[in-house]
């Protein structure tokens, strides 16, 4: 952490802005472009993964200085970022803190802030990190009593003033993760062949089927059935393999949300019967492949379409009773 000797030091020169962007003498309205070295002596911002910065495109400079009560001051910090210029930084100052507590030298505070789209709410997509944020550490204050004499007055930038330092500024943008969201495409549609109708589904398809959101943390990814999970330098790969990870489901793949099954009222994507209702046993007797033949006053009646097999014994029809002649 920097000293005050590192601090007394900057009160006599630039830092933390460029050379020429501050402590120019008056020449025309009063801008940033005049504000003394004394004022602000370090700074530092970090930009976060979602950001877009860029030190080739983007800047940090200090936007404004407003006295907004006789000893409260605010400092608004900005970037250039499209679409995210307006989440500024802003830090306040109490001059009677300030001033009161000095004891003949000079009372270096420090503050951190974030930018204020920070929502962590499950409900949009917003759930990471600000766009920026930072830290100022300000020096001596008496110089803006004579620049902002009057509650409500602010000093305000120009393009080439108060501009910081790029070596101040942390670049992480697209450089990590921050959140996971799982959700499911649609399923494969069957399309109709050439020369024919296209097919016209009950339900809306294509959409997107969202699970979880905002999952951040520890996150452990486990390969689920027939899927493989590859990792290659900063790249997480999953693979749809069949037989990899958990192997083949066990059980009916379910439906959709809204999603019907076109070719029966069951639940499942196949429209077959569940394993919970198919026939697994007969007087105890279990099989694979079970086998009917009708036999003496028996008569066996299949009903493929109700997925039935009735039973039916009258002893009037089917072979003749054993031992007949």
């Amino acid at each position: 952490m920097a000293h005050n000797n590192w601090y007394n030091t900057n009160t006599y020169r630039s830092y933390p802005f460029l050379e020429g962007s501050v402590n120019q003498p008056p020449s025309g309205p009063l801008t940033l472009l005049n504000l003394p070295n004394e004022v602000i002596v370090d700074c530092g911002f970090v930009f976060t993964c979602r950001s877009g910065f860029s030190y080739e495109n983007h800047r940090v400079f200090l936007k404004e200085i407003k006295r907004v009560s006789n000893n409260v001051f605010t400092f608004t910090f900005s970037n250039d970022i499209p679409n995210f210029s307006g989440y500024p930084l802003v830090f306040t100052r109490d001059y009677s803190v300030y001033s009161s507590s000095t004891s003949g030298g000079i009372n270096y505070i420090i503050e951190y802030q974030q930018s204020d789209d920070y929502v962590f709410d499950l409900s949009t997509s917003n759930c990471n990190e600000p766009i920026w944020y930072g830290f100022l550490v300000t020096g001596k204050l008496e110089s803006l009593l004579t620049l902002l004499p009057n509650v409500g007055d602010t000093i305000t930038n120009t393009p080439d003033s108060t501009i910081v330092e790029p070596t101040l500024i942390q670049n992480n943008s697209q450089s990590y993760v921050t959140s996971i969201n799982i959700a499911n495409k649609d399923r494969t549609r069957a399309t109709a062949p050439p020369g024919c109708p296209p097919i016209t589904w009950p339900f809306p398809i294509g959409q997107t089927y969202v699970k979880k959101k905002c999952l951040g943390k520890k996150v452990c990814f486990v390969p689920g059935y027939n899927c493989d999970i590859k990792c290659y330098k900063n790249t997480i790969q999953c693979c749809a393999i069949k037989g990899s990870g958990l192997g083949e489901p066990c059980s009916e793949i379910p439906l959709f949300p809204n999603e019907v099954n076109v070719l029966s009222t069951l639940s499942s994507l196949s429209g077959a019967e569940l394993c919970n209702s198919v026939l697994l046993s007969i007087n105890g007797i279990s099989a694979r492949l079970f086998n009917f033949y009708n036999g003496g006053g028996v008569v066996i009646t299949p009903k493929p379409a109700e997925h039935k097999v009735v039973i039916n014994v009258n002893m009037h029809e089917g072979e003749k009773c054993y031992g007949s002649s």
